[in-house]
C-alpha cells in the first residue's frame, strides 16, 4: 500500500528518531483497513502529529482514519470525543489505542475552505468550544486547562520548529503569532445615554 505522508508528519517523526514508524505505517493502515472494512482514500494535509486519511466504511459512509505519530498519544483525544459523543465535533466511531488509531465521522470540507473570513472562523471556533465544554469528574483522566497551558507554553514553539514552521507568518510586519504579542486592537469610544 502506498501512502502519501505529509512532509510535516514526516519531519515530526524523523525529528523524534522514529523513522521505522514510517516504514511500518503502510502495514498498520492495511491491517486497520481489513479489520474495520475500510477503503482507504486520499490523505489530508495540514497536521504534524498524525497521519489522517479519508476512508469509506463498508456501507459507503465517509469517515476519517487518524493514526497518531509516536510520542503523540491520541488517548486523551479519544476520551474527549467519547465524552462529546458527536455534539460539537466529529463522532468517534472506533479506536485502537495499541496502534494509536481513531476512526472518525467525516464532517465535510475544511472550515478554511468554507469560511474565508478569519474573524468569522474565529467566532465559529469559539462557539464550538462553548458547545464542547462540559465539567468532568477527576477520575476521567483529562488535564485541566491550566495544566495544558503550562505544558504547552514551552512545547508549542519547539514543536513548531520541529515541524518546519508549518504556520504562516501572519499579518503585521512578519509577526509569527507564536512568539510575539498581538498588536493592540483599536478601541471604539463608548457612548452612554445622552452622549454627543
Amino acid at each position: 500500500m502506498s501512502l502519501d505522508i505529509p512532509d510535516p508528519v514526516r519531519k515530526t517523526v524523523m525529528a523524534d528518531g522514529n523513522g521505522s514508524w514510517l516504514d511500518e505505517l503502510p502495514g498498520v493502515v492495511g491491517s486497520l483497513a481489513r479489520e474495520w472494512s475500510l477503503v482507504i482514500g486520499a490523505g489530508f494535509a495540514g497536521g504534524h502529529a498524525a497521519l489522517v486519511v479519508e476512508v469509506t466504511l463498508a456501507d459507503g459512509t465517509p469517515a476519517v482514519l487518524k493514526i497518531g505519530v509516536p510520542g503523540h498519544d491520541v488517548e486523551r483525544e479519544a476520551m474527549a470525543l467519547r465524552l462529546a459523543n458527536g455534539r460539537g465535533c466529529a463522532e468517534l466511531l472506533r479506536a485502537d489505542m495499541g496502534r494509536q488509531a481513531l476512526l472518525l465521522e467525516r464532517l465535510g470540507a475544511p472550515m478554511h475552505d468554507v469560511v474565508t473570513d478569519r474573524a468569522s472562523r474565529h467566532d465559529l471556533l469559539c462557539e464550538v468550544a462553548v458547545r464542547l465544554w462540559r465539567p468532568v469528574g477527576p477520575g476521567i483522566g483529562l488535564p485541566t486547562g491550566a495544566e495544558l497551558a503550562e505544558q504547552y507554553a514551552d512545547l508549542l514553539p519547539e514543536l513548531w520548529e520541529q515541524a518546519g514552521r508549518p504556520c504562516f507568518a501572519g499579518h503585521g510586519g512578519g509577526r509569527t503569532g507564536l512568539h510575539e504579542p498581538a498588536p493592540p486592537r483599536p478601541r471604539r469610544p463608548v457612548r452612554g445615554p445622552g452622549a454627543r
